[in-house]
């Protein structure tokens, strides 16, 4: 079975298993056609009006731009081979980005066997945690511009989860306990650490 992809802006839409590639181009699931709802003609019309045509089957009066096919269509949306996909991919990837998959791969690897039920599952972790502490201090003296972006969006993320701390304060009760003036408190709290970490972030 082969397994084509739908990506936009460089990001995996949806996977189309084993679909029908007619001579056109155009390509087929199950009967249907895949439509480009970002096309210029999918637009003019609305989305709603491309889905009536389509349930109806008025194959005739869909925009021609609206038919994706298979490649870069002119909306941006490229449909291609997951194998071709994966393997653009692989090779776009900088010695940087292959390095950091190394060490993450040892840090998973160390914690599996940290879960694991051997006897030797203590030992193995500490072993090969080291070893990925090692290689990422490596990595982070190689690669200082990579290590840098990683660090402020990783206090980024950090941040960004105080901000949802701050909004879930506002209705957070315990049953009662808190007063208004408390959970605007603990509101306040949130996005004051929240700001700071973020100063920090841009300030790398």
């Amino acid at each position: 079975m082969t397994t084509y992809l739908a990506v936009r802006d460089g990001q995996v839409k949806m996977p189309l298993p084993n679909p029908t590639i007619k001579a056109d181009g155009t390509i087929w699931l199950s009967g249907n056609p895949l439509l480009d709802s970002e096309s210029a003609g999918a637009r003019e019309i609305g989305i709603d009006k491309l889905r009536s045509l389509a349930k109806s089957k008025a194959w005739d009066k869909i925009p021609l731009d609206a038919w994706a096919k298979i490649g870069l269509n002119p909306s941006g949306l490229l449909v291609i081979e997951q194998a071709e996909y994966i393997s653009q991919q692989r090779a776009a990837r900088t010695p940087a980005q292959v390095e950091r998959d190394r060490i993450n791969g040892l840090y998973a690897k160390a914690y599996q066997r940290r879960d694991a039920r051997d006897d030797c599952n203590t030992m193995d972790y500490y072993r090969i945690k080291a070893d990925a502490d090692a290689a990422l201090a490596k990595w982070r003296e190689n690669y200082p511009v990579e290590a840098k972006a990683e660090h402020k969006a990783k206090l980024l993320a950090d941040a960004g989860g105080l901000r949802d701390k701050a909004i879930g304060a506002l209705t957070y009760d315990a049953d009662g306990w808190l007063s208004r003036e408390d959970q605007k408190k603990r509101h306040d709290e949130f996005i004051t650490q929240a700001e700071a970490i973020e100063a920090k972030a841009n300030n790398l």
